[in-house]
């Protein structure tokens, strides 16, 4: 993919008053939409009636997927997928992707997470209409683990023209526009996958575009609430055993999940809370609201894992591959 030029329609400039302390220039855009203490956390109440059950059911799909990683932890600080459009480029018409945008506005919490939908810059020719479309997702960030990603580096995000302060958007599109290598290896780092597995995706990649070899490769399959297999996945060298780095990443997501499967028993079904309290409880339960830390980590054995060309295939549907 060739470098574009980014344009975004929303204004990311934080410019201070004359005479401002130096701190207040540094803050983060994200900083300056924080609520205000006593604004409630996930507020389905501030949407109109007929919008609060379609914020519940996408709440849950959000929880249900691989998004309960960011959510919960911010295992992963970057989770997308958990909602999906495809667009006509001339004629379509982008409703339901700004009435989900809306939706999504209430799904915020002490400035801990922020979620939206995105455009991909890559349109597809449908074969059955022979009209171009262009593919949307659900997105959802944790704000902290992300600024800490990019800090951590610096370098490659300011070669991208993003630093630790920018919006959470911006750091996305930067990534999104970038040339091929680049762009693989900030979804990696985006979505939290182990630092080698990113590696050998970015390296076998570009040489696959170079020889047009196809590199071998084995792929690591986590669970969801929604998916048992395949829920995360992401790919490694044929032969490469589980680093340490794999183990923390399993642990955590393992841990998350079976922490939510206790608190979902609880919150969610007919007569219960529902999932807007079970947020609220969670990410509030130490009184100053934020977001919760990863759970102890359970015993856990290695997940089953090899060489699957099926999967190879499918990998691309899939939020856990790198676009």
């Amino acid at each position: 993919m060739s470098c574009r030029l980014l344009a975004i329609a929303v204004s990311l400039a934080v410019l201070a008053p004359a005479g401002a302390a130096p701190q207040a220039a540094a803050r983060s855009p994200w900083q300056e939409t924080r609520p205000a203490p006593d604004t409630p956390c996930f507020p389905l109440e501030s949407l109109p009636h007929a919008e609060r059950d379609a914020a519940e059911d996408l709440f849950l799909r959000i929880l249900d997927s691989e998004a309960l990683y960011t959510v919960i932890g911010g295992t992963k600080p970057a989770s997308s997928g958990f909602v999906r459009f495809s667009i006509e480029v001339e004629q379509g018409s982008a409703a339901e992707v700004d009435r989900h945008r809306r939706l999504l506005e209430s799904f915020r919490c002490a400035g801990a997470v922020f979620a939206t939908v995105h455009h991909f810059a890559k349109t597809w020719e449908n074969p059955k209409t022979g009209r171009r479309e262009r593919s949307y997702e659900g997105i959802v960030f944790a704000l902290e683990p992300l600024r800490q990603l990019v800090q951590n580096h610096a370098p490659f995000f300011s070669r991208l023209g993003v630093t630790e302060h920018s919006h959470p958007v911006e750091i996305l599109m930067a990534v999104e526009y970038a040339t091929d290598g680049d762009r693989w290896r900030g979804y990696g780092w985006m979505f939290g996958f182990p630092p080698a597995a990113v590696d050998f995706f970015v390296e076998a990649g570009l040489r696959q575009q170079q020889t047009g070899d196809f590199v071998r490769r084995r792929f690591v399959s986590l669970p969801t609430f929604a998916r048992q297999e395949r829920g995360v996945v992401y790919a490694v060298a044929e032969n490469a055993l589980e680093t340490e780095s794999d183990r923390a990443f399993r642990q955590s997501i393992e841990a998350t999940l079976a922490e939510y499967r206790r608190r979902r028993e609880r919150y969610v079904g007919p007569g219960k809370p529902g999932v807007a309290r079970l947020l609220r409880d969670w990410f509030c339960e130490h009184g100053a609201c934020g977001l919760p830390p990863v759970p102890l980590h359970e015993a856990s054995h290695p997940p089953g894992s090899g060489p699957d060309q099926q999967a190879e295939s499918a990998l691309p549907k899939q939020q856990g591959s790198l676009p």
